[in-house]
């Protein structure tokens, strides 16, 4: 488990900066799901992300137990709209796209 919460913490670190920290320095890190209450992940999180500060994203008004059904809410809302929810130069997708699909029953 240690080693497993290193690799989760360099792996959450190397995303970061590869495609976040390009558009400049993080100055937040916001946690969510089961990984917030897990007191060593968070505690590794400060010390790679340092000077950022590292909180759960109950500290911003998203309770972290709700990460799921709030990134579920968010691409509905952009399937709903005809907006892409993509991202391709992350995803390797060639162009953006809408994701999901709308059945409304009878």
């Amino acid at each position: 488990m240690h080693t497993l919460s290193y690799y989760t913490v360099y792996a959450i670190h190397d995303a970061v900066s590869r495609f976040i920290k390009p558009d400049g320095p993080i100055e937040l890190l916001s946690v969510g799901g089961g990984g917030a209450h897990n007191k060593f992940l968070m505690k590794l999180l400060t010390e790679v992300f340092s000077p950022a500060e590292v909180q759960t994203a109950g500290k911003t008004g998203i309770d972290e137990d709700y990460k799921e059904a709030v990134c579920f809410a968010v691409l509905a809302h952009e399937t709903l709209n005809g907006m892409p929810s993509n991202v391709p130069q992350v995803t390797g997708a060639t162009q953006p796209a809408i994701l999901g699909k709308i059945c409304q029953g009878k």
